[in-house]
Parts: C-alpha cells; structure tokens; sequence
C-alpha cells in the first residue's frame, strides 16, 4: 500500500505537468491550428489522468477502505467490555504491585488495591 501513496502523486504531478505544459504550448503557439491541437491534446492528456486516477481508485482505494471498514466492524461486534476491563484491572494491579516492591522493597505495608479505590469513589 505504501507504493500505491507514491502513484497517486505521481499521477497527479503526470496531470499538473500536461496542464502546465499544454497552457505554455497555446501561449507560445504560432497560429491557431497549432493552439487548437495542443488545446486537443491537454484535452486527451487530461482525460487519461482522470481515468488513471479513477481506476485506481476502483481498484485500489475503496478495496482497501471497505476491508478496513469490515475489520473494525468485526472488532466492534466482538468487544467484551467484561474482558477488558478485567484485562486493565490485571495490568493496573501488576503495575501496581511493581511500583510498591520498588517504593517499599523490605516493607510489608497494607496493600490497597485498585478495585476497592475504583468501588469506593
């Protein structure tokens, strides 16, 4: 997906230069036919971009977006929020635990536990 982010601007800079490149062509045209095959070709260059542009979009983006979007879906649906709290409460007393052997290495203070803060706000 990385190289996709490059081709997208690559395309773009490819239409900016045609533009940039096809409205100095019909300034410095000699004569009107010359102007109006050039404003032909901008045209066509333009128009090549766009499909590029489109295509790769097709193909592309939105696949990627509507698998991305189907992903969260997924995990929304499956979160269990008992789960997960019980996984942080863990986590918060392991962290808690660490702190206190490290604050009181030889201390056998009363332990608080962060279920009982959390239950008695």
């Amino acid at each position: 997906m990385a190289k996709d982010g490059g081709t997208i601007y690559f395309i773009a800079g490819l239409m900016m230069g045609g533009l940039v490149g096809a409205g100095m062509g019909m300034l410095m045209a000699p004569d009107d036919k010359k102007r109006q095959e050039m404003i032909k070709t901008g045209g066509e260059i333009l128009d090549n971009s766009m499909k590029s542009i489109k295509k790769f979009q097709d193909e592309k983006i939105i696949p990627a977006i509507k698998d991305l979007s189907s992903k969260v879906k997924e995990g929304v649906e499956n979160f269990d929020a008992d789960k997960f709290e019980k996984n942080v409460m863990k986590t918060v007393e392991n962290f808690q635990a660490k702190v206190e052997k490290k604050a009181h290495p030889k201390k056998t203070a009363k332990k608080v536990t962060v279920k009982k803060v959390i239950t008695n706000r």
